[in-house]
């Protein structure tokens, strides 16, 4: 009972801290906090953060211990949004992304089989990325097919990244 106590005691620490992050970064974003404030700000919540879970890998139930040890070896890619410009802390903008996807599944049942499933998962990558980059996704697909029966190399969706 003792240690359930410690998880939640850690868990809610680590709410706050993580609650005080977004709303400094969000504050940034509006405007309100330079770049170098939010930085400072996000160091302290970042160091609170990491003694919690260094608490916790020490103090914790297993369940709890093994969660701490995971995200503290990924800590530093969990905090890239500190160093990557238009970075967001969370991923509500992937989320909103993927909610037609989600209820195109529910509506449909999804897939039968796991090329069905590879194909949807790729089309509706190719599809979000094209129209995030304004081009059109018809005449992508078209190249694509034409390409594929012509033995000719593929059209690339990002020439910055080769693919």
């Amino acid at each position: 009972m003792k240690n359930l106590r410690i998880d939640s005691e850690i868990g809610q620490a680590i709410e706050t801290e993580l609650i005080k992050v977004c709303r400094l970064h969000g504050e940034f974003r509006e405007g309100k906090r330079s770049l170098k404030s939010r930085n400072q700000a996000i160091g302290h919540c970042k160091r609170r953060i990491e003694t919690w879970l260094t608490d916790g890998l020490a103090s914790g139930t297993d369940s709890l211990s093994k969660l701490c040890e995971n995200l503290l070896n990924e800590f530093e890619c969990l905090c890239a949004f500190t160093k990557v410009k238009g970075m967001e802390p969370t991923n509500t903008l992937a989320e909103r992304n993927l909610r037609k996807i989600v209820v195109w599944r529910k509506k449909s049942y999804g897939t039968r089989s796991d090329r069905g499933k590879r194909f949807v998962e790729r089309i509706t990558s190719i599809t979000q990325t094209l129209r995030r980059q304004g081009k059109n996704v018809l005449s992508f697909i078209q190249e694509a097919v034409i390409c594929h029966f012509s033995h000719e190399k593929p059209p690339i969706i990002c020439p910055d990244l080769g693919f």
